[in-house]
């Protein structure tokens, strides 16, 4: 139940990443398009895509990414280590993980909150909101950090053993 919900959650904050990757993409070629026949510019576009798009494609993606093992992994000596080892190890170090994520999202919510309560804006152009960029940050940290605490339990259950990771990429529809 939990895992479905949460791969719920991971789908829509991926769709999410779709939706920022393609705008930044939008919005950075008519920007060039633009200043190279009209030497002008559109209104603070990469101010824009590096205050929410940038945050965006990188913290709500982090926890779909970990549902998939889709994170560089190192698997040098899983030949040589006995798999109730291997198991107990990878567990740990997914605890270990969410601990780190937790702690992030943690002490990033409380000023990306103080933003958005006191509607903070940036000092350019264009005014923009501070908090709705910063809250990006604890919601993708305390997502993955949920995805790791359960994968840790899926470890020590044998359900992340290292020969099935193809057969998880492969199944993975998006």
């Amino acid at each position: 139940m939990l895992n479905r919900l949460l791969s719920a959650l991971e789908r829509v904050m991926l769709f999410g990443t779709y939706i920022a990757l393609f705008l930044m993409m939008v919005l950075i070629s008519i920007d060039a398009i633009i200043r190279y026949f009209f030497s002008t510019t559109l209104l603070d576009v990469y101010h824009f895509t590096e205050l929410y798009l940038m945050p965006l494609t990188v913290f709500f993606a982090l926890a779909y990414t970990q549902q998939v093992r889709g994170h560089v992994s190192v698997s040098l000596l899983d030949k040589f280590v006995p798999i109730q080892i291997r198991r107990t190890v990878l567990s740990l170090a997914y605890v270990a993980a969410a601990i780190c994520f937790a702690l992030i999202a943690w002490r990033s919510f409380y000023p990306a909150w103080a933003d958005l309560v006191k509607w903070r804006t940036t000092a350019g152009v264009v005014p923009w909101p501070t908090g709705i960029s910063r809250i990006i940050i604890p919601i993708g940290a305390g997502l993955l950090a949920l995805r790791l605490l359960l994968d840790s339990k899926y470890a020590l259950e044998g359900k992340h053993d290292s020969n099935s990771d193809e057969d998880v990429l492969e199944k993975t529809i998006v």
